[in-house]
């Protein structure tokens, strides 16, 4: 799935199942075909199911999505597939997106400078981060308490099948999910319907385990996985940090920062 830079228009390929391409039907599509939509800003793919960010003839930017919807994960207010853009609604609406991130059955975004996140879709392992396991068919706003100043604001996101992640500016990673192996990386094999820190070498709870480095690492040690995730040496603070952008996987979870 490609977004071109160009003329900001849309083209999808591959499985097509439940609609996910976004061109009406359920064929698939063994090259890059073309989505009837205009001025494409942002595309997030998950497992069955798209979101894209548009501005449908010179409108302000909304927020689509198409493919499976069986567990709200198109924020349509709906449950039923839809083969082609459907405008996502509720309290997402009206708002400036600036990221978006899809797992396999719930949906997330960040809006207004990173002020504001939204999820919708799945709750039932706590993936919503709102404190409860139930499904949302629209989106609804994630309350982080952040900092008045906006030193906590969201500035990363990733959605993976069963778990979120985010990274606030100011350093902080914060995941929420299912967590029976350990994939929110806060010392426990327990999942959580909150987002909760991740834990940072220097944290006790790693410490005891003798994970942290207590050295400044050799050039070649400058990157290190702990605990199934990739960390960096930031040599200014002195510590070891998580990447700022991460991937999510059904058991396990990886940082990686350019």
């Amino acid at each position: 799935m490609h977004a071109h830079d160009t003329n900001r228009k849309l083209w999808t390929w591959g499985n097509g199942g439940s609609g996910r391409l976004g061109h009406g039907s359920l064929e698939h599509k063994l090259a890059p075909t073309e989505v009837e939509m205009d001025s494409v800003k942002i595309v997030a793919c998950g497992t069955s199911h798209t979101l894209v960010l548009s501005s449908p003839l010179g409108a302000d930017a909304s927020v689509f999505a198409f493919g499976a919807g069986g567990e709200g994960q198109l924020g349509y207010g709906g449950t039923r597939c839809r083969l082609v853009p459907t405008r996502v609604r509720g309290q997402l609406e009206g708002r400036k997106v600036e990221k978006l991130a899809a797992g396999s059955f719930h949906s997330a975004a960040i809006a207004d400078l990173g002020s504001r996140l939204f999820m919708w879709g799945r709750g039932q392992d706590g993936q919503l981060g709102n404190g409860n396991t139930a499904y949302q068919l629209e989106p609804v706003e994630v309350h982080l308490s952040f900092n008045p100043a906006g030193f906590n604001t969201v500035k990363a996101l990733s959605c993976g099948p069963y778990q979120t992640a985010i990274v606030c500016a100011d350093g902080a990673t914060l995941m929420c999910g299912q967590g029976t192996s350990g994939q929110l990386g806060n010392d426990s094999n327990q999942s959580r319907s909150y987002f909760s820190r991740v834990a940072e070498p220097g944290d006790h709870r790693v410490v005891e385990k003798g994970i942290v480095v207590q050295r400044e690492p050799k050039p070649h040690e400058l990157r290190k996985v702990i605990e199934g995730s990739l960390w960096l040496w930031q040599a200014k603070r002195g510590v070891w940090v998580p990447c700022v952008a991460c991937a999510l996987f059904s058991e396990h979870t990886c940082f990686c920062k350019m």
